[in-house]
């Protein structure tokens, strides 16, 4: 069976690069999400997720024309965990910045004065901790409920986080038993590692962005339908 794998990325690898180049070449653009915590050091951390992603394109070509390995499948399986669990983790930490801003105690617990992370680990960590502290606070979620984020949606997406963390496991185990290497672990993420950056950019600059179709276009992106 021939791999369908390296036109898929390189799609994603162009989506990624006009979306960043643009953000960076438009000062306006750029202005207005930094507002929404898309800054310059975020959209270089960005770029450099893509530069990395790119350097294997070429080792993923070489590979295109190879059967599908238990290893590929979880790396696979691995992204769109992580990539479904961050479309939504990015709203609902939104959200919550601007519930608790008033409240610095709760705004410190959820971590929500810390810029969100990009690595795999960090952002396991990091979404972990949001979502088990807000659990055990029946205020907290009380408060979220009223904004569209009931108990039962927070409890969902933290077992979205979870199977990201049994998706990564999964995936640690085909690699070395594939390769033998538990390094090829961290080359084989940085698509899934860009991709999840990506999920989460386009989803603030559709938010911030929302008043300025033009500026969505050019990033590539497109309006939200309300």
């Amino acid at each position: 069976m021939v791999s369908k794998w390296k036109y898929i990325t390189k799609a994603r690898l162009d989506a990624a690069r006009v979306a960043i180049e643009n953000t960076l070449a438009d000062r306006d653009i750029l202005t207005a999400l930094s507002v929404a915590g898309y800054g310059e050091a975020e959209l270089w951390e960005g770029q450099a997720l893509y530069l990395e992603a790119m350097a294997q394109a070429s080792q993923q070509d070489e590979e295109a024309h190879k059967e599908e390995t238990p290893s590929d499948v979880a790396r696979k399986a691995l992204m769109n965990a992580w990539i479904k669990a961050e479309r939504d983790y990015v709203h609902t930490r939104r959200t919550a910045r601007a519930a608790f801003r008033s409240d610095p105690k709760t705004f410190i617990a959820l971590k929500l004065n810390q810029a969100r992370k990009t690595s795999l680990s960090g952002w396991l960590e990091q979404a972990t901790i949001f979502y088990n502290d807000l659990l055990q606070d029946d205020d907290r979620v009380a408060i979220l409920a009223n904004l569209g984020y009931d108990r039962s949606r927070l409890e969902d997406e933290l077992v979205q986080v979870q199977s990201v963390s049994e998706a990564q496991r999964a995936y640690e185990e085909a690699s070395q038993k594939a390769a033998g290497m538990a390094s090829t672990v961290l080359i084989d993420l940085v698509p899934a590692q860009l991709d999840a950056w990506m999920a989460g950019f386009q989803a603030t600059a559709e938010e911030a962005l929302k008043d300025h179709p033009q500026w969505l276009e050019k990033l590539g992106f497109s309006p939200r339908r309300e």
